[in-house]
């Protein structure tokens, strides 16, 4: 087991090409790109390959992860009506109950006449939604009697507009908030108690309460293409089958951008960070590495992959460990790639990528252990080689 005085960092580069697709568009409904040297690159966001891996490893790989809502007050009401849970409250008024615990407690709900919700989305672990759901049973009793008061009060100050002013969906936020023991208990308890696997990896911001951010033991780059890439817009009818015969054209018109590309992808986990977030848990750390990896090779995201089925696995995944610093090789690609007479677009990129790090090495000197699969170069071996390298490589403890 290679032993190291600096944090170990895990670090994946891979080369993918994907046929023509549309897997992340922005709000032009066009698909992401960007300006790379000079030059426009099509572009896959981080955001975009965080979910899709997110959801893989958790459908896949069975790795613990959160959920990520504005509804919370309905997942913790579903919870307390639930058949079986003792005491089984009424829905409508777990609802309400949840909603004005999540108000008391100073979380930014929204004021929509239909809907209740917290105005950010909210990311978390299973067990601290259960254990949220059991503060709100346990405080059932202070929060109905509380927000009885709080209708009072607002009937009695809307007068005659009755009803529907006397359901405060918000706090007064000149009027101290109702002790919640239970609840406030379980609030603070969620930093301390974090056993969701994406959620130690990928980080969590609460703004109303900072307590419960989660530092990211993972750092994912925007997906850039090696090449120069144009956007191509599809044209396209559809047919109205009751359509008489008499009556000549199309259903429909459409007109959907596209585009095919070699992308660099490149991707990090700091393995300290992330024991240290899921409370010192080196096993489950480890497990959940090696799910990123699987995932980051296997996850696609989903944008339009049914008019596409754009499944193409990556050609090229290289993995560092033991360096000292982290190193993206995106810079192997300002010059653009071409595709020529010898060589594919996927083969000029991985050239060109071994060929830069090559070149930096001569430079910087060599640093950490390299373990590359590839299709196209000569490599180490298989995935499930590279799995079993990774696995020697991260400390039990």
């Amino acid at each position: 087991m290679p032993s190291s005085a600096h944090p170990l960092i895990v670090e994946f580069h891979l080369l993918q090409n994907f046929s023509p697709s549309c897997l992340n568009r922005d709000d032009t409904n066009t698909p992401k790109s960007s300006v790379f040297g000079g030059v426009r690159r099509a572009r896959v966001s981080s955001q975009c390959l965080k979910r899709a891996i997110r959801l893989h490893m958790r459908d896949h790989y069975g790795i613990a992860t959160g959920t990520r809502t504005r509804r919370l007050a309905d997942v913790i009401a579903d919870r307390l009506a639930k058949e079986g849970t003792e005491p089984r409250r009424d829905p409508g008024e777990a609802l309400a109950l949840a909603r004005f615990a999540l108000d008391q407690s100073g979380f930014k709900l929204t004021t929509g006449e239909t809907e209740v919700r917290t105005q950010v989305g909210l990311y978390l672990a299973e067990g601290e939604i259960a254990r949220l759901a059991a503060a709100v049973d346990a405080d059932w009793g202070r929060l109905a009697d509380a927000r009885a008061t709080a209708e009072a009060a607002a009937r009695a100050a809307a007068g005659a507009e009755g009803a529907r002013a006397a359901r405060p969906r918000r706090r007064d936020r000149g009027a101290a908030p109702v002790d919640l023991p239970n609840v406030r208990q379980a609030i603070e308890a969620v930093r301390k108690t974090v056993d969701a696997s994406d959620i130690a990896l990928f980080g969590r911001m609460v703004a109303e309460h900072p307590h419960m951010k989660v530092d990211a033991a993972s750092q994912v780059a925007h997906a850039l293409s090696t090449h120069a890439c144009e956007l191509e817009m599809d044209y396209f009818t559809a047919v109205d089958d009751e359509q008489p015969d008499e009556d000549p054209g199309a259903g429909m018109l459409g007109l959907v951008g596209f585009q095919s590309a070699c992308f660099y992808r490149y991707a990090l986990v700091h393995r300290d960070q992330l024991v240290a977030n899921l409370q010192g848990n080196a096993r489950q750390a480890n497990e959940t590495i090696v799910a990123f990896l699987r995932a980051s090779v296997e996850a696609i995201p989903t944008g339009r992959q049914n008019g596409s089925a754009a499944h193409n696995w990556p050609d090229h995944i290289a993995v560092r460990t033991g360096a000292r610093l982290p190193l993206n090789l995106a810079n192997a690609f300002e010059k653009p790639v071409r595709a020529g007479r010898s060589a594919s677009l996927v083969q000029a990129s991985a050239a060109a990528l071994e060929a830069y790090r090559e070149r930096l090495e001569g430079v910087y000197g060599a640093d950490g252990d390299w373990f590359v699969c590839s299709t196209i170069t000569q490599g180490n071996g298989s995935l499930a080689e590279l799995e079993t390298w990774l696995r020697r490589r991260l400390p039990e403890a």
